[in-house]
């Protein structure tokens, strides 16, 4: 990409600062524009042949007097020459480098395009000459897209709904590391307990009497197993007493001991 070369100084250089004194404040955008057109259009030798004052001033944003913008502009060595003739000051010195840079683009693209094209009559040739043999042109090989490692999916279990319902209740300072051997040493000692049901019971409890700053909510969570063991709260459903089937033929074995027994008194 072309770039201007800019002094570091020349927003107070003297030249900028007597155009500025004659056109105005803001007049030191006035060359930037002569100098970025003339980088595009003439950066061969800087030359603007052929333009009238009219257009110059068109180029660099002057809306005034051509007469007074071009008078200012020669003035202070931003332009030399005449109507028709003019050319910028110095240009090849400060930016030659610009038509340095567009002929070395032109080379680069003039050497990326053939590659593009030999590559191209190239395939052309080959496809040509795969179908004066009969033979097909190979289709290029889709790639394929490696699929993505399944995600093992992590069971919802009973110490994770404990946490969650844990975690929910405001003020309660839930730690995986305490509280879940804390729930598993109270299930060992009241085995009896459903403790899912407790938690969720408390959890009601503490709507309308909340925890405070001051509160030991471990303290009450112990008190809340011993006080369902004693008042019968949150028991676990027992289990039903399965009678046992007659398809082993249990109970025709019983009555033949039975029969047995009896024709023996």
């Amino acid at each position: 990409m072309a770039y201007l070369n800019v002094d570091l100084d020349y927003p107070t250089h003297p030249k900028t600062l007597r155009l500025s004194g004659i056109l105005g404040p803001g007049a030191e955008v006035y060359p930037l524009r002569l100098w970025s057109h003339t980088g595009k259009y003439h950066a061969e030798d800087g030359r603007l042949d052929g333009y009238t004052n009219q257009e110059i001033s068109a180029c660099c944003g002057w809306t005034g007097d051509s007469d007074t913008f071009i008078s200012a502009m020669v003035r202070v060595a931003f332009l030399e020459g005449v109507e028709g003739a003019y050319r910028v000051h110095a240009w090849l010195e400060h930016q030659g480098h610009i038509v340095a840079f567009k002929e070395r683009s032109r080379k680069a693209n003039k050497a990326r395009w053939s590659k593009i094209k030999g590559e191209s009559s190239n395939k052309e040739s080959l496809e040509e000459s795969s179908k004066d043999s009969g033979m097909e042109s190979p289709l290029p090989t889709i790639p394929t897209v490696p699929s993505l490692p399944s995600i093992p999916t992590m069971p919802f279990s009973h110490y994770t709904e404990l946490s969650v319902i844990l975690t929910t209740i405001p003020g309660y300072p839930f730690k995986a590391n305490i509280d879940i051997p804390l729930l598993k040493e109270k299930e060992r000692d009241y085995p009896e307990i459903d403790t899912v049901s407790l938690l969720k019971g408390w959890k009601i409890y503490l709507v309308d009497n909340p925890l405070k700053k001051k509160s030991n909510p471990r303290s009450q969570l112990n008190n809340q197993f011993e006080f369902a063991r004693k008042y019968g709260k949150y028991k676990k459903p027992e289990a039903p007493i399965s009678c046992p089937s007659n398809n082993n033929g249990l109970l025709d074995q019983r009555k033949a001991e039975a029969e047995k027994w009896k024709a023996a008194q």
